[in-house]
C-alpha cells in the first residue's frame, strides 16, 4: 500500500510537470521592459531587478532574441520571454515557434555555456492581454470573444507541446485574467477548447492595476474560475504587470483608480500597500509568485505630457530616480 501511494505521488508530480515544481517558488519581484530592451536592461541593473519581462512577436526566430537575452542576463536579471501577438491570434506554426526559444535559452542550453552571467529562461508568457477588449474592438458578449478564448487555448496547447519537446524545464504561462469583464466567459471557453489546460500551465497571469477594490475581484476570479474547472490550487499566480502612474503631482489622464496627480511618495505608498495586501490575502498568499513593475522607466521627460501611459516608470525618462517610488521598487527587489 505504501509503495502504491508513493508511486501515485510520483505520477501526480510528473503529470503536473513544471507547474507543480514551480508552485513552491518564492515571491519574486521584477520589471517590465520597454520596447528598448537594452535601455531597459540598464534600468534593471540600476533597480536591482531579478526578473525582466521582455516582449517579442511570437513569430520571431530565436536567434533574433540573443542580444536582448544576453544584455538582460549580463545585468543580473532573468529574462521572462513574452510571446506577443497584438490584436491578432497566432498561427499554429507561430505557437510552435516558442519551442525554439526554450531550446536556445532554457537551463543548460548551449547559449549559456561560455557566458559569465547565467540567468536562463525558465518561463515564457503566452500573449499579452488577449483576454482584454481593447486590442480587438469587441465586447465580452460578442461571439468573437468566446472564439478568441478557445483559439488562444488551442494555440497555448500547441506551444506547450513544442516546449515540452524542446526543453522540459521551461514552463508556459497562460492568461486567466478575465480582462475586467467580470465574467467567466474567457476561462470557461479556454477549458471548453482544451479541457486539460491546467495540466499544461506553469502559472496563471493577471494584470491587477489599481487599489484593492479593483484588483481583489479580478485576482479572486482567477482563483475561483480556474478551480471550477479542476485546476490545482498549487499553480502559481503571476502578476506580469502592475503599476501606478506618477509625474510627481502633475495631473494625468487616468490612473486605474489611484489619484490622477500622485506624487512619487504617494506612488511608493501604493506599491508598498498593494504588495502587503496581496501577500496577505487568504486566496493569494501561498500562490503569488511574480510581481512585475510596469515599466522600467518613464516614456517622456517630466511635465511634457498628461498621458498616464508615459509615466509608469520605476525610473524617470533619463534613468534618474523618481524619489520615494524608485526607493520602494529597490526595497522590494531586495526582499
Amino acid at each position: 500500500m505504501t509503495r502504491r501511494l508513493a508511486l501515485g505521488a510520483v505520477l501526480l508530480i510528473a503529470g503536473l510537470g513544471v507547474a507543480a515544481q514551480d508552485a513552491a517558488a518564492r515571491f519574486t519581484p521584477g520589471l517590465v521592459a520597454s520596447a528598448d530592451h537594452l535601455r531597459s536592461a540598464k534600468a534593471a541593473r540600476l533597480l536591482g531587478a531579478r526578473v525582466v519581462r521582455v516582449e517579442f512577436d511570437i513569430s520571431t526566430p530565436a536567434t533574433a532574441l540573443r542580444r536582448s537575452v544576453a544584455e538582460i542576463s549580463s545585468r543580473g536579471a532573468r529574462p521572462l520571454l513574452l510571446a506577443g501577438f497584438h490584436a491578432r491570434l497566432p498561427s499554429e506554426a507561430e505557437a510552435r515557434n516558442v519551442g525554439s526559444w526554450a531550446r536556445m535559452f532554457g537551463p543548460g542550453a548551449r547559449f549559456w555555456r561560455h557566458r559569465r552571467h547565467k540567468h536562463p529562461v525558465r518561463l515564457i508568457e503566452f500573449g499579452n492581454e488577449t483576454s482584454y477588449l481593447g486590442q480587438y474592438g469587441d465586447s465580452y458578449e460578442a461571439p468573437s470573444y468566446a472564439a478568441r478564448a478557445e483559439t488562444y487555448a488551442q494555440r497555448f496547447a500547441q506551444a506547450h507541446s513544442a516546449i515540452r519537446r524542446a526543453h522540459r524545464k521551461v514552463g508556459l504561462l497562460a492568461q486567466a485574467d478575465n480582462g475586467g469583464t467580470g465574467t467567466r466567459i474567457w476561462v470557461d471557453h479556454m477549458f471548453r477548447a482544451v479541457p486539460r489546460l491546467a495540466h499544461m500551465v506553469a502559472g496563471w497571469t493577471a494584470h491587477p492595476y489599481g487599489p484593492r477594490w479593483r484588483w481583489e475581484p479580478k485576482m479572486h476570479s482567477v482563483v475561483r474560475q480556474t478551480a471550477a474547472h479542476g485546476a490545482s490550487r498549487r499553480i502559481p499566480i503571476d502578476v506580469t504587470e502592475w503599476g501606478v502612474s506618477s509625474d510627481n503631482g502633475a495631473w494625468l489622464t487616468d490612473n486605474y483608480g489611484w489619484p490622477n496627480n500622485e506624487t512619487y511618495a504617494q506612488a511608493a505608498g501604493d506599491l508598498r500597500q498593494t504588495v502587503r495586501e496581496m501577500r496577505g490575502d487568504r486566496m493569494l498568499r501561498h500562490r503569488l509568485r511574480l510581481f512585475l513593475i510596469y515599466g522600467a522607466y518613464d516614456l517622456r521627460p517630466p511635465l511634457v505630457s498628461n498621458d498616464r501611459e508615459h509615466y509608469f516608470g520605476a525610473l524617470r525618462h533619463d534613468l534618474e530616480a523618481k524619489g520615494a517610488y524608485t526607493a520602494e521598487v529597490r526595497r522590494l527587489e531586495r526582499r
